[in-house]
């Protein structure tokens, strides 16, 4: 009896470059520096019509479009042409753009961060991530994660029902084929749930795949003997033996 491990091949890391520019800030940041910029600019423009300092046509910060323009170039340090001539209106802009500032200096300061250290991030590290996220699909070999297992843990459910409904399209994520499963995983996006012997020989033998254990997840092997056999205490003390000497790894390494 030995642990189960998954394993699956590491992102690339130029797949995602080009979210470079956008990763110093959670897309939360970027969803409030949008709310920020629109209703700072409708706030400013509606200040401005209303305000009696233009008792004439003035050029000024009156059009909603413009305002936002202007705050959103003011965060890229450009600003605009309109300014407004009232009082309300410079104070409004002055604390864009100390705020306009902060924001810059945080970015800039994240940003070579980013490009200076190389940090591997992985798409999940346990088998929880792994359900949760949606661009990896998983298999194993048909018949290791049992009924009896989905009852103790949820987890284990959601994993074993979503391999059952994407089998029906691929039906190979269930194949007992180990070379299946090997080839899915180096082509990427597919995880593979097996006996850690087997997963570490692949890793051992291939730099790009990583993987990680499974603690509540065995795998079990045995050989067929007739009832009663003299044989028995014989072969398991043996296997025993093989395993703890750690051979079954070196023939599964040496095999693949």
């Amino acid at each position: 009896m030995e642990r189960s491990s998954v394993v699956f091949r590491k992102p690339h890391p130029d797949e995602d470059k080009w979210l470079t520019l956008i990763k110093p800030f959670r897309w939360e940041v970027h969803m409030m520096l949008f709310v920020a910029i629109t209703a700072y600019g409708v706030l400013t423009a509606v200040m401005e019509r209303m305000n009696p300092f233009y008792m004439s046509k003035d050029k000024s910060l009156r059009s909603v479009i413009e305002s936002i323009q202007y705050m959103f170039g003011a965060l890229l340090n450009q600003g605009g042409n309109s300014l407004p001539s009232s009082m309300t209106g410079r104070v409004l802009v002055s604390f864009w753009w100390l705020f306009s500032i902060i924001i810059a200096s945080t970015y800039g300061g994240n940003l070579i961060a980013f490009l200076t250290v190389s940090k591997e991030t992985l798409p999940f590290t346990d088998i929880y991530g792994l359900v949760k996220q949606t661009k990896y699909h998983w298999g194993f070999f048909n018949g290791t994660i049992s009924e009896e297992l989905t009852e103790i843990d949820e987890k284990w459910k959601e994993v074993l029902s979503k391999a059952l409904a994407w089998s029906k399209s691929t039906p190979d994520i269930l194949s007992v084929d180990i070379n299946t499963h090997l080839k899915r995983v180096k082509n990427g996006n597919y995880a593979f749930i097996g006996p850690s012997s087997l997963v570490k020989a692949w890793v051992q033998n291939d730099c790009n795949l990583v993987h990680f254990p499974v603690e509540d997840l065995f795998n079990t092997a045995s050989i067929g003997l007739v009832k009663g056999s003299p044989y028995t205490d014989l072969i398991s003390a043996m296997l025993t033996i093989t395993q703890e000497a750690g051979l079954t790894e070196h023939w599964i390494s040496h095999r693949l």
